[in-house]
């Protein structure tokens, strides 16, 4: 390997004068590789040579990562930090050269050609002009990369349906607004160790919002359907950004709507009953039914069985839903493990506690333990089904 000198200027390191240090070649991402000719400040630089090269003391913590940002430079106060650290060593290997190298160096060095005053305010007007144009080329990348934002979807109910499941614009924004909004400043985000961050300072809960309020909870409502990779390129957030920012909004939303009291009073239940239901069911309160949620196979043997769902044949979280006569979701049960049955997750959902008396639970052939639900006094009643019929007009859905 041939004698490699570190390209930014100022520095003296070399591979021959420092062998204890380490040597990286420029990038070859484009994008990167111009970001580090501005840092360099180096009018000679070959950024197309092969063998160009930055030394570790460039780098954070002396070695180059994963990121490979540069942050040390001679002229920030880290380098004389920095520096100081090899100061042994660089005295050790000079004193070990010898008289003859040394004044070979130099010879090379009265061989070099003079730069007069107008080639270096030359190339100082070049490296200023090259800086300007790098960065304008920067913030045109950045208008070109168009933020995935709420606003930009608002004006199409198709796409809110899309991307939220949200019905309209004008719902979601009503939820927000009443609910979320008023709390979004004592939000505390999540962090890399799974836990919500908590500051004794309200002005310091955080850095800056890198979106509105109401877009992270648009992200989180996209994530659902979308991987952080995904997010990364819709909301110019990297993936660690966009898994805590959804993190924190899964367990903000939480805490505000599962505090909304949804079950109906029967009087609302006998005000909106549908004519279908006038006669043989009056006294219906809620209609039931199980939704599963599929998850990840468990590593442990004992949760991949308490969570293997028989009815969809992989492992899932199970709920109980119910909703009134006239079709409004007014019960919604915690989540439990996939294997338990329809009537064990009734009984322990919480929603015979809810019930009155003369209260009717309408339900599919799925409850088939009509006498365990009796032993609770609970009255189950089974609709008719349509199997062989005709399916329903429109004047027949509720």
């Amino acid at each position: 390997m041939p004698k490699v000198n570190c390209c930014v200027q100022l520095c003296t390191s070399s591979s021959k004068r420092t062998p204890n240090l380490s040597f990286y070649r420029l990038s070859k991402d484009k994008e990167k590789r111009n970001r580090w000719d501005v840092l360099c400040n180096n009018a000679n630089l070959k950024t197309k040579s092969a063998w160009t090269s930055i030394c570790c003391l460039h780098f954070p913590g002396g070695f180059k990562s994963h990121n490979d940002e540069l942050s040390v430079f001679p002229s920030s106060k880290e380098w004389k930090t920095v520096i100081g650290s090899y100061n042994d060593s660089l005295k050790q290997w000079k004193s070990k050269e010898s008289c003859n190298v040394q004044s070979r160096e130099l010879q090379e060095t009265n061989k070099l050609p003079l730069v007069s005053k107008n080639d270096a305010k030359a190339r100082s007007t070049a490296s200023i002009t090259k800086r300007t144009r790098v960065a304008e080329t920067s913030v045109q990348n950045d208008e070109k990369r168009v933020v995935f934002t709420f606003n930009r979807n608002e004006g199409s109910d198709t796409q809110i349906r899309f991307w939220t499941g949200f019905y309209s614009s004008n719902i979601l924004v009503a939820i927000f607004t009443n609910l979320l909004e008023p709390h979004v400043n004592a939000l505390h985000y999540w962090d890399s160790n799974n836990s919500a961050k908590k500051d004794a300072d309200p002005e310091k809960c955080g850095r800056k919002r890198q979106l509105q309020p109401i877009d992270e909870m648009f992200l989180t409502l996209v994530k659902q359907e979308s991987a952080n990779e995904a997010l990364d390129e819709r909301f110019n957030l990297s993936a660690m950004d966009a898994s805590r920012i959804f993190m924190t909004w899964v367990h903000f939303m939480h805490t505000v709507l599962n505090s909304i009291e949804i079950w109906l009073s029967k009087s609302k239940i006998r005000k909106y009953l549908p004519d279908c239901f006038k006669g043989l069911y009056n006294d219906v309160r809620v209609i039931i039914d199980c939704t599963e949620i599929p998850l990840e196979k468990p590593s442990d043997f004992e949760c991949q069985a308490a969570t293997f769902s028989m009815y969809e044949h992989c492992n899932t979280v199970k709920a109980l839903v119910g909703i009134s006569p006239s079709g409004i979701p007014t019960f919604i049960s915690d989540a439990y493990e996939g294997s338990i049955s329809d009537n064990e997750i009734t009984l322990k959902s919480g929603l015979i506690e809810k019930r009155e008396a003369n209260d009717a639970i309408m339900a599919d052939r799925g409850f088939t333990g009509i006498d365990t639900l009796n032993k609770h006094k609970i009255r189950l009643t089974t609709p008719h089904f349509l199997s062989g019929k005709a399916q329903m007009d429109v004047s027949n859905l509720v």
